[in-house]
């Protein structure tokens, strides 16, 4: 080392000694230099040291440790919303072979706008022509058979009873060859117009007042709540990560392009049905957000949200409205316990906002009559009204009059997330590694499936997958489809019995059955209805 600095002569003082201000400055000096050279020698020796430690038995054992410990995940694709389209949407992406995770606002699949479906099947004969709704609708028409053999459904749960729109007035008469135009350019080529008399025959349960109908033989009565839960377990046994009572509070991305979901423990509980022995539903608070604890990290995200889903748009948007806005939908339904059989669903004329109050039976024997369409500002609010009720058993009784003296068994409501826009607002945003999926109203449990379809080829398109055309009947413009096969196909297990389902669920008394061996919380009204009063001789099902 060279000599003290103190000893050393000072370069601009002429003065015999340093001066008290100079002895500090060089004292400052003196430390900073000691302190380099332990930080040196120190590293030297600490990573020496380091290196030997893990060298050690010790050693290895901590860094075996150290691997074992989970690290958390980044994940291809984050879907946002549990309903059936999420569940579809994820459910086709594991299947892909992508890393899912979906996060679901409720403590159960499909407990919001899903879970008000009527658990009818359409053909899409009222969406507009050259629709991406209708082009959706026919392929999932014709994916639904091998779909649903492979979620274990059997056919008390999938009834193809057909439907009848029906003419009340001079009016609606006069409309029915549109209808089967409408049905013949959508691709339903086997339907077909019937005369009073002919209606009859076909529906004797039917009011004679009805003037005539268009017959649609390709429509379906399908278990509501077993569609969304097939979805499920599916997506589940293709390694998709279902997360539920997950609030998605914020979205923001990062430099390297990966999307950080900020999410919170929600409460939330949808309260769609009128407990036993009540009629109406009980009006519920819409829950509070909760507070931001957690968080996903996800390459891409798909917005399914349903009723939220504008909501979870402006988050992508850093708070900026969405492109489309959300106005809840409320359609009450009245649920009838009675001997009457209806062998067709029976649907009015739609108009261009409505498909109308309807009439049906439920797999499990109900005869069901909705649903109202009213607008409201409330994203939870599903309680019924005295008002609607009495108009809707009224509606009942002039279609089937049988009715008149039927048990009522209860009211429930649903929610449809129902925007500006009459078609699907589904759009990629590609820079952004970003799925918007809004605005599916009423078709939902119909075209789920081909909606995520369309929705994983979107995503699977950003990373430049080639596309082929692919024709499909009654549509106009050829659907968009890849040009490549499933990555994995694993069936789910086999459903139990309409019967297994409703004397489990009475044995249970806590609103859960066993389904694919583990137990589900029956979160559709419908589901739950007819699990309470089912009897295994309704219809001449014994299952």
């Amino acid at each position: 080392l060279k000599a003290p600095i103190f000893d050393r002569p000072a370069s601009r003082c002429t003065c015999a000694g340093p001066q008290p201000l100079q002895q500090l400055a060089l004292l400052l000096r003196l430390v900073a230099r000691t302190r380099v050279m332990f930080r040196v020698v120190g590293g030297a020796l600490g990573a020496a040291g380091v290196a030997a430690y893990w060298r050690t038995p010790r050693g290895r054992q901590t860094a075996a440790r150290a691997e074992e410990l989970p690290r958390r995940p980044v994940f291809d694709v984050a879907v946002v919303g549990g309903g059936l389209v999420g569940l579809a949407v994820a459910r086709e992406a594991a299947a892909r072979g992508a890393s899912v995770v979906l996060l679901e606002r409720e403590a159960a699949v499909a407990a919001s706008a899903s879970g008000g479906n009527t658990g009818l099947g359409h053909t899409g004969y009222d969406a507009p022509e050259g629709s991406l709704e209708r082009r959706l609708l026919r392929r999932a028409i014709s994916l639904h058979p091998g779909l649903y053999r492979s979620f274990g459904l059997g056919l008390s749960h999938v009834r193809k009873c057909g439907s009848m729109v029906v003419a009340w007035t001079p009016e609606q008469l006069a409309k029915l060859d549109e209808v089967l135009g409408e049905n013949t350019g959508a691709g339903d080529t086997d339907a077909y117009r019937v005369n009073a008399e002919e209606l009859r025959e076909l529906e004797p349960a039917l009011s004679p007042a009805a003037l005539g109908a268009v017959v649609c033989p390709n429509e379906a009565v399908v278990e509501p709540w077993l569609i969304p839960i097939g979805y499920a377990e599916s997506a589940r046994l293709h390694g998709a990560d279902l997360r539920l009572s997950t609030e998605v509070i914020s979205a923001s991305r990062s430099d390297d392009g990966l999307w950080r979901l900020g999410t919170g423990r929600s409460t939330s509980e949808q309260w769609a049905r009128s407990e036993p022995g009540q009629v109406l539903v009980r009006p519920a608070p819409e829950a509070a957000a909760p507070a931001e604890s957690d968080f996903v990290s996800a390459r891409t995200v798909v917005n399914c949200a349903g009723l939220l889903g504008d909501r979870v748009e402006s988050l992508r948007l850093n708070g900026a409205d969405a492109p489309f806005h959300v106005t809840p939908r409320k359609g009450q339904f009245l649920v009838f316990k009675t001997d009457a059989e209806l062998e067709y669903i029976i649907e009015t004329v739609p108009t261009q906002f409505t498909k109308g109050v309807i009439v049906w039976s439920t797999v499990y024997g109900n005869v069901i009559v909705g649903p109202t369409a009213t607008n409201q500002q409330s994203r939870s609010d599903r309680s019924t009204d005295a008002e609607t009720v009495k108009s809707l058993q009224e509606w009942a009784v002039k279609v089937v009059p049988a009715l008149k003296d039927a048990q009522v068994v209860g009211t429930y409501s649903g929610l449809r997330p129902a925007t500006e826009f009459r078609d699907y607002c589904i759009e990629a945003h590609k820079d952004e590694r970003w799925v918007t999926v809004g605005g599916i109203r009423s078709t939902g449990l119909t075209a789920c499936s081909a909606i995520g379809e369309h929705v994983v080829d979107l995503v699977e398109e950003m990373d430049g997958a080639k596309l082929e055309e692919r024709p499909l009947l009654g549509v106009s413009a050829a659907k968009k489809r890849l040009a490549r096969p499933r990555v994995r196909c694993c069936p789910n297990g086999p459903v139990p019995t309409l019967a297994e389902l409703a004397a489990e669920y009475r044995q249970n008394g806590d609103g859960t059955v066993t389904v694919y061996g583990r137990r589900w919380y029956v979160s559709h009204p419908l589901s739950s209805f007819g699990m309470e009063t089912y009897t295994g001789k309704e219809s001449g099902v014994t299952s």
